[in-house]
């Protein structure tokens, strides 16, 4: 009696969390939808494209002063996301903002549901999991930024989940997905080649060049272009020093790299830091295709490597924001059970 009493009161305790988190969360859409956000840059760049402006430069600045008068803000995602985001663009921005936050709650509980289910957790982790990334920091972080993070941590879970249940073109299809919004999660194409999983590699392999030569094709080779050569090199160059920027090329620049109007370097490398993070890099990189060689050769092993591939895309990113942490939710979930599945006594 005493023990049932006690897991009454636990698992309303636990109710109550779960609606302050929800509580919470409904907060920060209502009180940053009318502000600028992350997702300025991608409802922009939809509308601009949709006008038939480009996605880049002065057409974006003009157009985002015309349609949300936050600012001078410029888009540096990738051309792919503009696609994406085209439904967003028919609607207002504050609907749309709150449209990606209950999007993006709702593909928060798939991502716990599908970690727990998959990985054999009892379901009473699944209330457990969800309480506590209701209140997470990056979680709140990703839906007050407006940013799309939730759509790649549920790419990466969905494509594990299909690479267990062998549908190779559909795990094939989300890794594509991920990778086109932010480039980062490409280096999933390792696991691939590293675990012999030759259709999904091909699979992804496909769709991401299909992505690009469709997104090559609405948008124009110029923007393409322009994001390639120019953007992505000035996005690294403004940001990779920020205070909040948690990869490894960003702890060795606030460590040791040039001055910047957020951080002071302890010492001041100059352009040998940037050597320090290629070789760092490098490293992280090497030890991680002989992890994963070792480890997906044993089926036991397979789940693990690719937690350690999650793991190493947010080291190795040259920038890696709070809001993109959910992603880390997977690897969490591997720790949790191989933690419930030892022993007592080696705990």
């Amino acid at each position: 009696m005493k023990n049932w009493r006690n897991y009454s009161l636990f698992f309303w305790f636990r109710i109550i969390l779960l609606f302050c988190g929800l509580v919470a969360n409904a907060s920060v859409l209502n009180n940053y939808r009318h502000v600028g956000s992350d997702l300025v840059q991608d409802y922009i760049a939809a509308n601009s494209l949709r006008r038939g402006g480009s996605l880049y430069g002065n057409d974006i600045i003009q157009l985002e002063k015309e349609i949300t008068g936050f600012g001078q803000i410029e888009n540096f995602h990738p051309p792919f996301n503009a696609l994406l985001f085209l439904p967003f663009s028919f609607l207002s921005y504050q609907s749309a903002y709150i449209g990606l936050g209950i999007f993006s709650i709702s593909l928060l509980f798939l991502i716990n549901l599908c970690t727990v289910k998959v990985l054999e957790l009892s379901q009473e982790w699944f209330l457990n999991l969800s309480c506590f990334t209701l209140l997470w920091y990056p979680v709140i972080y990703c839906l007050g930024s407006g940013q799309s993070s939730m759509i790649i941590a549920a790419c990466l879970v969905g494509g594990w989940l299909c690479l267990r249940l062998e549908k190779a073109w559909i795990a094939g299809f989300l890794f594509a997905v991920a990778t086109l919004m932010k480039l980062f999660p490409g280096i999933v194409l390792l696991y691939l080649l590293m675990s012999k999983n030759w259709r999904t590699l091909f699979s992804a392999t496909f769709f991401i060049l299909l992505g690009l030569l469709t997104t090559t094709l609405v948008v124009g080779i110029d923007d393409v272009m322009t994001y390639s050569v120019t953007m992505v090199a000035r996005n690294i160059d403004e940001w990779r020093g920020f205070v909040l920027n948690h990869s490894v090329g960003g702890m060795i620049t606030k460590m040791f790299g040039e001055r910047t109007r957020w951080t002071e370097p302890l010492i001041q490398l100059h352009h040998n830091s940037y050597l320090l993070i290629i070789f760092l890099n490098s490293l992280i990189l090497i030890v991680l295709t002989f992890k994963m060689k070792k480890m997906t050769a044993q089926p036991k092993l397979a789940d693990y490597a690719f937690g350690l591939t999650i793991i190493s895309m947010l080291l190795m990113s040259p920038i890696t924001w709070g809001h993109i942490l959910p992603i880390l939710i997977l690897p969490f979930g591997l720790l949790l059970r191989e933690h419930i599945d030892k022993p007592s006594s080696s705990k």
